[in-house]
């Protein structure tokens, strides 16, 4: 029966990487169907999107991010750890290019970390940074979990994770949830921390015990390698002797910069307030420059949705877009903003010209403010296609977002491709026929007169300005 429901295509992938050809290569995806194995379909996590190619290209060092929501970046990876990881490498080794794939996800533990670990070993990874420990009594199996059974033997937990790779056993389990969507019972839907308030786990809990063996075991087995000698008194085995020094002096080196981190909070931090695509596409990857001229200066990013207002907002320096008039500062333009039509190249193809494409494919837009429909309104009028229905598709917050669904063929964005240049190069995403307005909205750095000869101030104020004159030349 089994081999039948695999040839039938019945049941899920339960790896975490599923494979995936784009314009005549192999990559590798995230499976969005892995977490079933962990969670009730109505609470299931997903891991967020990763895209890297089967073959790593040469000159590439692969990183792999392993953990839970801390480790992922939740509420917005964007800005989470595998991407500052990213920007601060290429910044210090330039030339070189780094893949570092972000696989962890929310509400996960080292139950659900070990298997992921298992499939980014068969990727050719290079390194890998594991950050976990924060789910242990909440997430799968746990004292606390609402996902399912709590605090099974660790034999149990390991059985059902691997039965639940038969298709049988997932066409069993199908079965039971169809039953519970009948009416006997259903799952809650994903709440959030309050889902675990009626599970809290006390201090003398005899279970806590049993959570920090299978912790240990878990590691233990993504590391390869046993720490702890498990009869008799508590003792290193020799591998964790030989690598609790490595680890001493790692904390050492830790606390050390702590201490610097507390000596130099008498130095105020530079405080910038910066539209999040813009912050994420075109000041992030720039910004290890300036950390390296100044390697003691506390930088603090804030990213509102919308322009602060200045007079008020506690902060050194602002980045705004928009059509913007202010008063008492200095305004200096970054950069005119330019509107390009673009998407995936599945979208694009057999397309006789740009009309044909706004009819075929959704629209993505951008909301500013209260307007939904404001870049698309601004093409379509200066491109004489104003018979082109543009109320229609979706809206979203960031034009990150919309070069992130665009690349996944969820429709075409109308954005300035100097965000997405990775992706145009990569061939992920596509200009599709070769029409350009300028929308007369800009990105302008806003600063007090009175504040720009601070030093802090002033070497950033002048940092950028460079920075977006070489852009523009």
């Amino acid at each position: 029966m089994e081999t039948g429901l695999r040839l039938a295509n019945y049941g899920y992938d339960p790896h975490f990487f599923k494979p995936l050809r784009i314009n005549g290569r192999d990559y590798f995806v995230q499976n969005e169907d892995f977490s079933y194995r962990f969670f009730p379909r109505e609470t299931a996590r997903h891991p967020g999107t990763i895209c890297f190619p089967a073959d790593k290209p040469a000159d590439t060092t692969r990183i792999f991010i392993l953990g839970e929501s801390a480790a992922m970046g939740d509420p917005e990876p964007a800005f989470g750890p595998a991407r500052f990881l990213e920007v601060q490498l290429e910044g210090r080794f330039p030339g070189h290019h780094f893949e570092v794939i972000n696989a962890a996800f929310t509400a996960i533990n080292s139950h659900v970390i070990l298997p992921i670990a298992k499939d980014c070993a068969a990727r050719d990874g290079d390194l890998w940074v594991v950050y976990m420990g924060n789910n242990e009594f909440v997430g799968p199996f746990g004292p606390g979990t609402v996902f399912g059974a709590q605090t099974p033997k660790l034999g149990f937990i390991r059985g059902t994770i691997a039965l639940k790779q038969l298709r049988l056993v997932q066409w069993l389990e199908s079965m039971a949830h169809q039953h519970e969507e009948a009416g006997v019972k259903k799952s809650p839907a994903w709440g959030g921390m309050k889902m675990f308030l009626d599970h809290q786990v006390g201090p003398e809990d005899p279970r806590k015990a049993q959570v920090y063996q299978y912790f240990q075991k878990n590691l233990e087995d993504i590391l390869g390698v046993a720490l702890l000698k498990r009869k008799g008194a508590l003792e290193l085995t020799e591998e964790g002797k030989r690598l609790l020094p490595v680890l001493t002096d790692s904390f050492d080196r830790v606390a050390e910069v702590i201490a610097g981190f507390r000596q130099a909070r008498s130095k105020p931090p530079l405080v910038l307030s910066v539209p999040p695509t813009f912050a994420h596409r075109m000041l992030l990857p720039r910004l290890s420059g300036f950390q390296r001229q100044h390697p003691d200066l506390e930088i603090r990013l804030e990213t509102p949705p919308s322009n602060v207002d200045f007079d008020t907002a506690p902060v050194d320096l602002a980045i705004y877009f928009g059509d913007v008039k202010i008063d008492d500062m200095i305004v200096d333009l970054l950069m005119q903003e330019e509107l390009t039509p673009i998407c995936s190249p599945a979208l694009a193809a057999g397309v006789a010209d740009l009309p044909a494409l706004l009819k075929k494919g959704p629209l993505l837009h951008i909301r500013q403010g209260e307007d939904m429909h404001r870049c698309w309104s601004l093409f379509v009028r200066q491109s004489g296609l104003e018979n082109i229905n543009i109320k229609r598709g979706l809206v979203l917050e960031t034009a990150d977002q919309a070069v992130q669904l665009a690349m996944n063929d969820g429709g075409i964005a109308v954005v300035d491709t100097r965000m997405c240049r990775e992706e145009l190069a990569s061939g992920k995403l596509v200009v599709p026929f070769d029409r350009t307005i300028v929308s007369g909205r800009n990105y302008f750095l806003v600063s007090r007169a009175e504040e720009i000869e601070i030093p802090r101030i002033g070497a950033f104020r002048t940092w950028v300005l460079d920075q977006f004159t070489k852009e523009a030349a």
